[in-house]
């Protein structure tokens, strides 16, 4: 009875454990594919949000470059609000 009882054990055990090696195959595999398909999709997005964000910091640079005195009382505007707000 003991025998039978820890061989249908094992024969559950080993089946629950290929259950699992396959889902988890199958699921390493959508991954891949899911990696695969939306990587290069993601990586453009990333580039281009790069450009953009270049383009603009080029952008701030000729406003500050333009108008000095202007961006200098800005940036001592938003300071002081800092300032102010992290005292608080």
């Amino acid at each position: 009875m003991a025998k039978e009882s820890i061989h249908e054990i094992n024969s559950t055990t080993d089946y629950a454990a290929d259950k699992s090696k396959n889902e988890i195959d199958d699921l390493r595999a959508q991954v891949k594919e899911l990696t695969d398909k939306y990587g290069s999709y993601a990586q453009d997005k990333l580039t281009d949000v790069k450009d953009t964000v270049q383009q603009n910091i080029g952008d701030v640079e000729k406003q500050i470059r333009d108008k000095p005195v202007q961006a200098t009382l800005i940036a001592a505007g938003v300071g002081f609000l800092v300032g102010a707000l992290l005292t608080r």
